[in-house]
């Protein structure tokens, strides 16, 4: 390291491999052999804790209170920046932002799989308090460290000492002062994780985050900020906790934080909306209580005894509550004897989580033998409102609609300065009039694997092009279905012109090739169609009545710019820019319609969630006899539905704004489908954000593999 801040300097520090292996041999090996001796300069500064001021009390009622919180930006709804995102590329992604049947964005860690076979994954979460390092970088950087480690304990994680991290620092340092506070803010995060056994092996800093106006006058400083990112392994990520509350009877909800919390305001969002800053923040005196923290969820998460799980954070315990709301679209009668305005805005650390009141006793007593502390805040209601009591007098009543547009508006704002505005105000209007798209599951058939007959397996080409990144959960897909897989590069095509034919079925995957720069699939589909021998092979693949072809988002936008050597598909739609003008990443609902299509036989009529992620969805008819002759053939695979079933141009049900909701097509002997949205991403049922719990470790979706399979009986 060519610069540090030490306290004392080490003139030849070594590298010791104490590993068994090495025990006749033992090496002592001076880092400089390695590295060098790069100059270390020494910085010598006085340590200066920066001065804090209040301009006025926090004098505003609860209801104003509650209503600026939910629109401060690092508590509001971050929709316009989660939807725009690919969350579900590569198919092992078991935990994104969105929970539950309403997709709310308020999941506290991200879950991985390991693969496509098992249910062992990996965690993340994030930790950052950097209004608290303004006033205490010590204690920042505790909190931050116990940030993390509450988000993370959502998923199964057995113990801290399994928990690694990545450090990212950003500040100025020109002067003492910031010094100074990184070098507590450093030296504080470094003892805890010490304490803890916890690992942060990699990381990076920005020391020089300071800008100037063009002026050269006026100029902008960054406070020390620390951002931890933590990982860990996890044995099943089907136990992974979610917000979502379970709308059942007979359950309570229950805050477990560290004893004798003193409810310090300071660096709260409530300290800032209200410009009063408090000298005392938040702290973890016994940064051991963090390790028993984690060790008590997780024996109660391993038992069934939480429904629901949530950390406090930014806002407070009251947006741990709402949050926990929304994800379930059910009310709350809060009950508590504690002055309101520090209770429920505080930002010390804790959790909420939903029991059964038949368990509270037994959770209880072990919340006791960790030394932690368990207080019972209330119960569901059905009348979706929030209802905030004091010794059972009420402060405050609103419905859980008004209180979620408050939440939801900043977002809204947002998407209507960035977006399509009429899209961004149906999304927002949606919430105010308790619209709010949901997911749900209607299935007219019974998840059916093929009956096999021995012998070789049909083979299928899982193709891609340049750009295109979504071969893998294709091919892990049809592998289930008992394919023969193949992973086939465009230039494999074109050095072996007979390649194609040596397979029964072809599918197209999703992606964004040639970056899309011709348009969605466009720069793909020109590839073949300016390539004469690959237009040969394609259109003799196409018209031969023993092959399937599944195209899949890129995939789908290709085969569309191929109809012209398809054959029955001169009337397919091209795809063109969704009409929210933005890249949409969402769990939709579709019906499944009836179709010659072989991939979904059986299938007629079922309505089910689907993943969707593409920025040019929108089918578009050059004629518009092309789409009346579509319906007629009933060549129209799919289309999105609202929350009553019915097919739907209205966002965000409809995500790309496609006539008559249409997002999947088919040619009249069904051999060749082409769709927008993702199976493939979601066959397994581990594989997705929100599911039915009558699925099973397979879902629906992969009846379209299955299908596909019977083919070649």
């Amino acid at each position: 390291c060519p610069f540090a801040i030490v306290g004392e300097v080490i003139d030849e520090p070594s590298l010791k491999l104490n590993d068994p292996l090495y025990s006749n041999c033992p090496i002592d090996l001076p880092l400089s052999i390695l590295f060098g001796k790069p100059p270390i300069p020494i910085q010598t500064f006085t340590h200066h804790r920066p001065a804090v001021y209040s301009s006025k009390l926090i004098t505003m009622d609860l209801a104003t209170a509650i209503k600026q919180v939910l629109q401060f930006p690092a508590v509001a709804d971050k929709s316009f920046l989660i939807h725009i995102g690919d969350r579900t590329v590569g198919g092992l992604v078991h935990r994104d932002q969105m929970v539950g049947p309403y997709q709310i964005p308020v999941a506290d860690c991200a879950v991985t799989l390991s693969s496509f076979d098992e249910f062992s994954g990996q965690a993340m979460s994030i930790g950052e308090r950097p209004a608290l390092a303004l006033i205490d970088p010590a204690a920042a950087s505790r909190m931050v460290l116990a940030e993390a480690i509450s988000n993370l304990s959502a998923a199964p994680i057995e113990s801290v000492k399994m928990i690694k991290g990545s450090g990212n620092w950003m500040a100025h340092c020109e002067d003492a002062s910031q010094l100074s506070a990184l070098y507590t803010a450093v030296n504080a995060l470094s003892e805890a994780c010490q304490a803890l056994g916890i690992a942060i092996p990699v990381g990076k800093d920005s020391l020089s985050m300071k800008v100037k106006d063009d002026s050269g006058v006026g100029e902008v400083a960054s406070p020390v900020t620390l951002n931890l990112s933590v990982f860990a392994p996890i044995k099943n990520v089907l136990k992974t906790l979610t917000p979502q509350l379970d709308n059942t009877p007979n359950t309570l909800l229950c805050l477990i934080e560290l004893k004798h919390n003193p409810m310090r305001m300071g660096g709260s969002v409530l300290n800032q909306i209200s410009q009063h800053w408090d000298e005392v923040v938040p702290d973890i005196e016994d940064i051991h209580s963090l390790e028993r923290f984690v060790k008590l969820i997780y024996a109660l998460n391993s038992n069934n005894k939480i429904k629901a799980y949530h950390d406090r954070s930014d806002g407070g315990l009251i947006t741990t509550l709402l949050e926990m709301a929304f994800a379930a679209q059910v009310g709350l009668n809060l009950n508590f004897d504690a002055p309101p305005i520090p209770f429920l805005f505080n930002e010390e650390f804790g959790a909420v989580i939903q029991v059964n009141q038949s368990d509270y006793d037994d959770i209880l007593e072990q919340v006791t033998k960790s030394n932690l502390s368990l207080q019972v805040l209330g119960t569901l209601n059905q009348n979706q409102t929030i209802s905030i009591n004091q010794n059972n007098q009420n402060l405050f009543h609103a419905s859980l609609s008004t209180l979620q547009s408050h939440w939801s508006r900043t977002s809204y704002h947002m998407k209507a300065l960035r977006d399509n505005p009429d899209c961004a105000y149906s999304e927002y209007h949606a919430i105010e009039a308790n619209e709010i798209p949901k997911l749900f599951s209607k299935e007219t058939f019974k998840l059916t694997a093929p009956k096999l007959i021995k012998g070789l397996k049909p083979k299928v080409a899982i193709l891609r092009e340049q750009g295109v990144n979504g071969q893998l959960e294709m091919a892990a897909a049809f592998y289930h279905a008992n394919f023969d897989v193949i992973d086939v590069h465009m230039s494999d095509l074109v050095n072996n012109p007979a390649l194609l034919e040596q397979f029964q079925a072809l599918a197209l995957c999703g992606g964004f090739s040639y970056g899309d720069v011709l348009g969605a699939g466009q720069g793909w589909a020109k590839t073949i169609l300016h390539h004469e021998k690959l237009t040969v092979q394609f259109k003799q693949f196409f018209e031969h009545q023993g092959k399937v072809v599944l195209g899949v988002c890129n995939g789908c936008q290709t085969l569309a710019a191929l109809k012209s050597i398809i054959p029955g598909g001169e009337g397919l739609p091209t795809f063109i820019k969704n009409k929210s003008r933005q890249f949409e990443a969402r769990l939709s609902m579709v019906e499944i319609k009836p179709s010659p299509s072989i991939f979904f036989q059986g299938m007629h009529h079922s309505q089910l969630p689907i993943i969707v992620s593409h920025g040019e969805g929108q089918a578009y008819f050059n004629h518009e006899a092309d789409l009346n002759n579509a319906q007629a053939q009933n060549l129209v695979t799919m289309g999105y539905i609202n929350n009553n079933g019915d097919l739907t141009e209205n966002y965000p049900n409809n995500p790309n704004g496609s006539p008559l909701g249409m997002t999947g097509f088919t040619i009249p002997d069904g051999r060749i489908t082409l769709m927008m949205p993702h199976p493939e991403r979601m066959f397994r049922t581990a594989q997705c954000s929100w599911a039915p719990k009558h699925w099973e470790e397979m879902s629906p979706w992969m009846q379209i593999f299955y299908n596909a399979r019977n083919a070649f009986k």
